[in-house]
């Protein structure tokens, strides 16, 4: 799954919750995910 689909979806819904459930995926997923993305910002 792209990272930013899961940073977009996690930014309009503003609940991981929310966003990991429209995503189809689990949370810690979605969380790996956005640290994935972190890294590649730094």
């Amino acid at each position: 799954m792209p990272t930013t689909r899961a940073f977009i979806t996690l930014a309009e819904t503003k609940n991981y919750r929310e966003a990991s459930s429209r995503l189809y995926i689990s949370q810690p997923a979605l969380t790996k995910q956005i640290q994935l993305l972190e890294k590649q910002l730094i």
